[in-house]
């Protein structure tokens, strides 16, 4: 138990370090979507083929304050009674349904208690309808778009289940859902800087293809006012992009570190005891013994003493 909490510990300290880092500097995506509400009812409208005009029904829910980085997802937000969470993916997974689970029974938790809802009371809730979408810009070869069942992770799959989730994927690098990027210069404009990076970073340092990249969008008029005014921002949002990978593994890497040198304390100490406990026993052992060798000597004493004494009254 103590290992497994130990373990527990480590990976709450690495996702504290990202959680904190991304409050102020989150992915690219969220400071691109996340904060501007014109930028997401534009999304919001290309992918529902909708005409909201106001930015202002938009109302941004998404949760900032979880424990660990994967329970926290990266956009959502209430419009025209549905509640869209947003994820944003640059590999491949196929439990994103798994995890928007959890993110919409935290937004739900959280929509009950901010309405002042019961769900004891005989009124039916009312809740937004989930809208569940991941944004793939990964190096996959993946479809336009594709869709992924909270059911295909279900063992038993004789049983038809009472619960379903489905999320939507859409591939978001260059070349993909034409029509989508059309109807959504913001998103279009995110892949063409990506794209841009992916290309760049092969033959210079991650960091000289970033600003490159930024440079030549802005001369282009691809996220030309936002990269203006945000372009530290997006620097060090990019340059400290967490990579789930290279944190699991380290996270790995800590632990059997961890793990050994606690092997070896509770070894040592576990050889002290032992080796108290075995010098207890043999000690107890040994008075046993002498105890015992004692009792026979007292016996055959008495015994002389009493011959002795019959001796003399002779």
């Amino acid at each position: 138990m103590k290992r497994n909490n130990q373990i527990v510990d480590t990976f709450t300290v690495f996702a504290k370090r990202i959680r904190y880092g991304r409050k102020y500097r989150d992915s690219f995506f969220c400071e691109l979507f996340g904060h501007d509400k014109a930028a997401l009812l534009e999304l919001y409208n290309a992918l529902n083929g909708s005409s909201y005009s106001d930015p202002n029904d938009i109302e941004v829910v998404t949760i900032e304050n979880a424990i660990y980085i994967t329970t926290k997802n990266d956009v959502a937000y209430l419009l025209n009674g549905t509640i869209n969470l947003y994820e944003h993916q640059s590999t491949y997974n196929p439990n994103m349904p798994v995890r928007f689970l959890v993110y919409l029974a935290q937004e739900y938790q959280k929509y009950i208690q901010t309405h002042k809802e019961s769900m004891f009371n005989e009124k039916l809730i009312s809740l937004p309808t989930p809208k569940c979408v991941v944004f793939f810009n990964g190096e996959d070869k993946l479809p336009d778009i594709y869709e992924l069942k909270l059911s295909e992770a279900f063992s038993n799959k004789e049983v038809v289940p009472d619960a379903e989730l489905t999320v939507h994927v859409y591939n978001v690098n260059a070349g993909h859902n034409k029509e989508l990027m059309e109807k959504c210069k913001t998103l279009n404009g995110y892949s063409v800087l990506i794209d841009k990076i992916t290309a760049y970073k092969r033959s210079m340092s991650y960091k000289a293809a970033i600003e490159l990249a930024i440079e030549e969008c802005i001369e282009e008029d691809t996220l030309r006012g936002f990269l203006m005014s945000h372009r530290s921002e997006v620097l060090g949002s990019l340059l400290t992009h967490p990579d789930l990978k290279k944190l699991k593994r380290n996270i790995r890497d800590d632990a059997i570190a961890e793990g050994l040198a606690e092997g070896r304390t509770e070894g040592l100490a576990e050889g002290r005891a032992e080796g108290r406990a075995e010098g207890l026993a043999v000690g107890a052992e040994e008075r046993k013994q002498l105890e015992r060798e004692n009792e026979v000597l007292r016996t055959e004493n008495d015994a002389l003493r009493a011959k002795l004494d019959a001796l003399g009254r002779n």
